[in-house]
């Protein structure tokens, strides 16, 4: 009866988290191609300048809304490459985390 017996997720705390954080992740990357929404454009290129020039540069003014983000689709972009993908990456583990934080 040894065979029947099975680890308790006590004996392993990691384990529920992880598939829970694994779970959301992958569900969040079902939508990674749809169209872009316009305030993802207005990240991706801001993300662009910041990368080229070091300012977040849109046209000819300068995109400070929601720095933070702009920073993180850089970060992503030369992780990545560019792309509508890459650049929603930062979100997906933003959710998958958050989805972790609730669980736990």
């Amino acid at each position: 009866m040894a065979l029947l017996r099975f680890t308790s997720w006590g004996a392993h705390p990691w384990i529920a988290p992880s598939m829970v954080f694994l779970f959301a992740f992958l569900f969040f990357l079902i939508n990674l191609d749809r169209p872009p929404h316009p305030d993802e454009l207005h990240h991706v290129l801001a993300a662009q300048q910041l990368l080229e020039s070091g300012r977040p540069i849109i046209g000819e003014g300068e995109y400070w809304r929601g720095i933070l983000h702009t920073c993180l689709v850089a970060v992503s972009y030369e992780l990545f490459g560019e792309g509508l993908a890459s650049a929603r990456m930062p979100a997906v583990l933003a959710v998958g985390l958050t989805v972790l934080t609730l669980f736990l």
